[in-house]
């Protein structure tokens, strides 16, 4: 064998081994990383319940855990290992709507491997809505060896403590950029206020960032408004607890002392929540610092009103407000005192008369939907009449480029510069005005926040009645929606559950049909609950509804609760595609009657006449003057009727219902010895011992104010048990002469 075989073997040789060695590395490599994941997996073991591993090659996922629950409703799809459609999958049919966003940050392997360029491992919370209920989660997400082309996913169920912090947090977070806080009042069973407190964020907009510093005592609140404005801020606060229906919103601009005894101003919002007996439970409310803007509006009155011609002065109007302009209309003059390039550039045109040049200006800066308001607003052949004998009027509007804008005209009393007469609020024809304008973006925001916070139900998460209107208004707009339909539905038989089951099955009961509602139309559009057992549906879909409504039917059918064992929901339909021309506001009353319809065919095949019952409900309602519905059991009671005549100096919907007989005592209606009868005869035990025996109505009847023959009769409600208590109390006088001693 020659020198250069001999090489060439040797050469061979080396590149042989070198191979070999490279092999034996990556095979060890790999077991090293193989060995770490599965180091990992085995910790999360302990304490996960679904754990699985995302290939970002082959994007596939292989479980190395799983849920019984996760096993049987998903198993047969994630055999198919293929992680961005089964992620989908369980996004759509699990992950709560208000979470999805959250969880889309792994919904693909793109994401999951873009999420863990920057760190190993992360981890978030979510909500997953089932039967009815909602889950909390914890999703943790790692990569234990970068270089290896593989994710862990794990995730379980987490105590709703540990979510409340999470989300009381990001609320405290959102509430400090938004410059924010929020404050409670709670009451006890007898909507009588026992605390106050404060979030972190609220506390800081006052300067205290102790809890100690800002203690949640009762009279906290009422000691650090300003005096000045505690009358107001307390009276308003009564009207919005003693509001019977909630719709009473409690919104008051006042002044709050701060931690260095000085005041600054606030926004205080605010609505209550009730128990389910009715008595109030919490009284919920937002403060929002605006302390420079109502300073700076508090400057611009006080500048108003003090004595002055010279206009130099009124330049430090610029400061406040984004344009400002004053308005002579008698010499028909337009002066610049501050404004922009745009305004300028129809302002420096001296042929213009003052409403050409206004009416130009607007169609320059304000966007198309607002345009023919505004307008009518800023009409100056009009302006005399529309401001009156008020200070000032405002508008707000969209402009084209910055956001939302507050226009005004301020009133120049005695149309002169000359405004130190702060009471008098008459004007002889305005002459001369302001006309300023301010950018209130911001303030808008904060708003729109405010709003979303007040449009969802608390019970079911659907969108409320408020949501639905606005809705409603905002697709009026939109010219061409075939595919619309407007659903309305009523859950059946909820009033007899409360009565007869109790709250807690009347709760069950409408969660269930929250949970069959979305089930059949939540991927469709929006859902709403509109009253205690009204929903409406909006959605839009292409083809026929009809297998969408086959769907609902079976949905009920399948649904079964732990107190109610079944359910039934009414529902009227009306569409664009049926109605064309009508808006969505008269389809809505279509579906209405025909969901009314429903309900009727529902009673009938029950066998249950609702119209005779409401018949016979007014037949007997028209005979009295005073209905009141009384729990015996809870000692409250509802007003069914009172009119004139009736017992309307003495009824007060907040008062127990023995205070009630009390009151009637203690008025002297009765002589001394009826007084005693009668506490004896509406004796709430001795009512129930004497129907728990006989469902005959009772009858009393007396003199009544010593000139007049009054009967008083307790009728038992259909559903009297004693688990429902429940008895009519009505009130009549009656022709039969009063035999007073």
């Amino acid at each position: 064998m020659g020198f250069i075989e001999i090489f060439i073997s040797e050469i061979f040789i080396v590149i042989l081994l070198t191979i070999l060695l490279l092999i034996f590395h990556s095979m060890h490599k790999k077991k090293k990383q193989l060995n770490t994941q599965h180091s990992v997996i085995q910790a999360l073991g302990s304490t996960y319940t679904n754990i699985f591993v995302v290939n970002f090659e082959t994007k596939s996922m292989k479980f190395c855990q799983m849920s019984s629950y996760i096993n049987k409703n998903y198993g047969r799809y994630f055999q198919k290992n293929n992680y961005d459609k089964n992620i989908a999958l369980y996004i759509q049919k699990e992950v709560y709507k208000d979470d999805v966003n959250v969880f889309s940050t792994i919904s693909t392997t793109e994401k999951v491997k873009n999420l863990l360029k920057d760190k190993k491992e992360t981890s978030f919370s979510y909500r997953s809505f089932r039967n009815g209920e909602i889950i909390h989660y914890q999703c943790e997400i790692l990569q234990p060896e970068p270089e290896n082309q593989e994710a862990v996913i794990a995730f379980k169920i987490i105590d709703e403590f540990l979510w409340e912090n999470q989300y009381n947090l990001e609320l405290n977070n959102i509430q400090e950029n938004m410059n924010s806080g929020q404050w409670f009042i709670d009451f006890d069973e007898n909507s009588k206020p026992i605390k106050c407190s404060w979030t972190e964020s609220a506390r800081l907009l006052l300067g205290f960032s102790r809890h100690e510093d800002l203690p949640e005592n009762l009279n906290i609140w009422s000691e650090i408004l300003h005096p000045e404005d505690r009358e107001k801020a307390l009276d308003e606060f009564w009207k919005t607890i003693n509001s019977k229906d909630c719709t009473y919103k409690y919104n008051v601009v006042h002044r709050l002392r701060t931690k260095t005894n000085d005041y600054r101003w606030f926004r205080s919002t605010g609505t209550i929540s009730r128990r389910k007996d009715g008595s109030v439970h919490r009284f919920a409310g937002i403060i929002i610092d605006i302390n420079e803007a109502q300073i700076n509006e508090i400057w611009l009155n006080k500048l108003l009103n003090i004595q002055s011609k010279q206009l130099g002065l009124l330049s430090s109007l610029a400061g406040i407000y984004h344009t400002v302009h004053l308005v002579d209309l008698e010499k028909s003059v337009f002066a610049e005192i501050s404004t922009t390039r745009t305004v300028k550039s129809f302002t420096e045109q001296q042929d213009l008369s003052i409403p050409e040049m206004m009416r130009r200006i607007m169609e320059t800066v304000v966007r198309k939907d607002f345009l023919e308001q505004v307008l009518q607003f800023t009409d100056m052949n009009t302006l005399q009449e529309r401001i009156g004998n008020n200070k000032t009027i405002s508008m707000d509007f969209i402009s084209q480029k910055k956001g939302w804008v507050r226009a005004r005209f301020i009133a120049i009393e005695n149309n002169q510069l000359n405004l130190e007469d702060e009471t008098d609020d008459q004007f002889s024809g305005v002459k001369q005005c302001f006309f300023v304008t301010q950018i209130i973006e911001a303030e808008k925001q904060k708003e729109e926040e405010l709003m979303k916070m007040s449009n969802t139900d608390e019970i079911t998460s659907f969108l409320n009645r408020h949501a639905y209107e606005t809705d409603l208004t905002k697709l009026e707009k939109i010219p061409e929606l075939p595919g619309m339909y407007i659903i309305t539905m009523d859950l059946n038989g909820l009033k007899v559950v409360n009565d007869t089951l109790g709250h807690d099955a009347g709760d069950e009961l409408i969660k269930g049909a929250a949970s069959c509602i979305k089930r059949a139309f939540g991927d469709f559009g929006s859902i709403y609950r509109t009253g205690g057992d009204e929903f409406q549906a909006i959605i839009l879909i292409d083809g026929d509804i009809t297998p969408i409504m086959d769907n609902f039917r079976q949905i009920q059918q399948g649904w079964h609760g732990e107190r109610v064992k079944e359910i039934s929901i009414s529902i009227g339909v009306a569409s664009k595609k049926e109605f064309p021309n009508l808006s969505l506001r008269e389809l809505s009353k279509i579906a209405d009657e025909r969901m009314y319809k429903d309900k009727s065919l529902f009673y009938s095949k029950k066998g249950t006449d609702r119209r005779g019952q409401q018949n016979a409900t007014s037949i007997i309602s028209n005979t009295y003057i005073s209905i009141v519905n009384v729990n015996l059991g809870s000692d409250t009671f509802k007003i069914i009727k009172n009119a004139e005549y009736g017992l309307l100096d003495i009824i007060n919907q907040n008062d127990l219902f023995s205070t009630l007989i009390n009151k009637i005592v203690e008025k002297d209606y009765l002589d001394d010895e009826t007084k005693v009868r009668f506490k004896a005869f509406f004796n709430a035990e001795t009512i129930k011992a004497v129907l728990s025996g006989s469902k005959a109505p009772l009858q009393f009847a007396c003199c009544f104010n010593k000139t007049k023959t009054a009967l008083f009769e307790i009728i038992p409600d259909t559903n009297f048990s004693e688990l429902n208590p429940a008895v009519y109390i009505c009130f009549k006088l009656i022709d039969i002469p009063c035999l007073a001693k």
